[in-house]
């Protein structure tokens, strides 16, 4: 018994230092490519060569190069030029007298002149959780392409896609940065703050560029209707909403203290106070009867004639206006005084079922608006359902 166990002692000692180890063979061949350079200025000349790569028997008798489809060479040395700035990779393959094969990688980055990030970003503001969707291929280099984007969103959180959405999910206001780098590694970085507030409420933000889209739903001639909005103009203001056939364009100038009404042709101008950065109700009311009636809060600034019924269609909110618009309404008839001191506390009164349509615009997210009438068609942000550059920005600053 004292004779099997020695030998079985024996024999697992063997076992665990006497034998090779699984996954420590030699390999039969060993490519090793140096590069005189991994990083430079386009042009960008490159000495590689395989000297240092073995075989474990025999010698080494083909050394072939790849120059990132490029180019190709045989032999133990070469040169290349890389041309155009990005990041290349060379690929050496050696064989042995066995036929025995291993490559080698080296990555070279050629720099070009310069890089920019750009942010674009389809909110900068709303209420919590908010949903923000970035885009980053803006961001170009002049004579090379970009190769990585590094989100980071102030929150914590990080991402490397080109086009990331972020959900905050807390208040705060969040500082965002974009860094890319190009194929030959030029970096550049952009940065924008993310406001993140607990209102439940939102408008959207025009910047003189931007346009929302809103659709009677109905394409009957109409003898009356009025159609109300919030806005908080910045000083220049602008065009409020444009509609209609014949043409009609409402537009308010804090700067100017004047409001304009454009119908088919003719220009009706009216000065009076009108206060930037404030929250105001504006209506236009109309009836072939009498024409045109614009409110600013509770007061009539501008009257214009005009006989004839008006089909409005589809209306253009905002187009070439700075500042904030919100809680827009069009019904098809007239609102009388107190209808319309109700409408502006931002209650519907009587008469809801000649509502054509109701946009609180205070989503906070999305390229939709809804609407509130029934059967009413949902608004647009922008000109359709995709992101575009014509998109106002939804902002929690709300009347």
């Amino acid at each position: 018994m004292a004779r099997v166990i020695l030998l079985a002692l024996l024999a697992a000692g063997g076992l665990l230092g006497g034998c090779p180890q699984l996954g420590t063979t030699t390999p039969a061949v060993n490519a090793v490519a140096a590069v005189s350079s991994t990083r430079g200025s386009s042009p960008l000349r490159v000495s590689v060569s395989g000297d240092s790569s073995t075989a474990r028997s025999g010698s080494i008798v083909r050394y072939s190069w790849d120059f990132a489809g490029l180019g190709s060479a045989e032999g133990v040395t070469a040169d290349f030029i890389f041309a155009n700035p990005g990041t290349y990779t060379i690929t050496l393959t050696v064989e042995d007298e066995a036929g025995n094969t291993d490559i080698d990688r080296v990555d070279v980055q050629v720099q070009g002149s310069t890089a920019e990030a750009v942010i674009v970003a389809d909110r900068t503001s709303g209420p919590a959780p908010l949903i923000v969707h970035f885009d980053g291929l803006s961001s170009n280099a002049v004579d090379d392409t970009i190769r990585d984007y590094y989100w980071t969103f102030g929150d914590g959180e990080s991402s490397r896609d080109s086009q990331p959405v972020h959900i905050y999910s807390r208040v705060g206001e969040f500082n965002v940065t974009l860094r890319v780098v190009s194929g030959g590694g030029i970096e550049d970085e952009a940065s924008i703050a993310i406001k993140v507030s607990d209102a439940a409420e939102a408008t959207l933000q025009f910047n003189g560029s931007q346009l929302a889209t809103l659709s009677s739903g109905t394409s009957d001639p109409l003898s009356a209707f009025t159609l109300e909005a919030m806005l908080k103009a910045d000083n220049d203001g602008g065009p409020v909403a444009a509609f209609g056939s014949p043409s009609i364009s409402l537009e308010v100038s804090p700067s100017a203290g004047r409001v304009r009404l454009r119908v088919a042709g003719q220009t009706f101008d009216e000065t009076t106070a009108i206060s930037a950065g404030e929250w105001t109700f504006v209506a236009l009311r109309f009836d072939a009867a009498s024409g045109f009636t614009v409110y600013l809060g509770s007061r009539v600034v501008l009257t214009a004639a005009y006989a004839s019924n008006v089909t409005i269609g589809d209306i253009t909110l905002g187009a070439g206006f700075r500042g904030n618009l919100g809680r827009v309404r069009l019904w098809s008839t007239v609102r009388d005084d107190s209808e319309l001191a109700l409408d502006a506390a931002g209650t519907v009164s009587a008469g809801a079922g000649e509502l054509l349509g109701d946009w609180p615009i205070d989503d906070g997210a999305g390229q939709t608006l809804r609407n509130r009438a029934a059967g009413g068609q949902p608004g647009l942000r922008g000109a359709s359902t995709a992101l575009e550059t014509n998109d106002p920005a939804w902002s929690s600053d709300a009347p």
